[in-house]
């Protein structure tokens, strides 16, 4: 089964244009953002996610030795994906 195409089964995406590579300086944001981008915080009894939990991230930017800049980069990443999921 694949991600991209659930109820297909095993079809493969249409092309190699689909995949995307990384910038060599993108690829460490890349992946503190890929660590950082489930731990949200949720309000209500319905548990709407109301933001990305800064002190979460912070303690992953403080295990991987990462500064100010990593965290606004991080919280720019979480806002365009919330954004393209609406």
């Amino acid at each position: 089964m694949s991600l991209l195409y659930p109820e297909e089964g095993d079809k493969e995406p249409p092309c190699e244009g689909c995949y995307v590579e990384l910038y060599i300086e993108n690829k460490r944001i890349w992946k503190l953002y890929t660590l950082c981008q489930n731990q949200v915080l949720r309000a209500g009894m319905d548990g709407t996610v109301v933001g990305l939990d800064h002190n979460a991230v912070i303690e992953t930017l403080k295990i991987y030795g990462e500064g100010l800049q990593m965290f606004e980069e991080i919280l720019y990443c979480w806002s365009i994906a919330q954004e393209l999921n609406k």
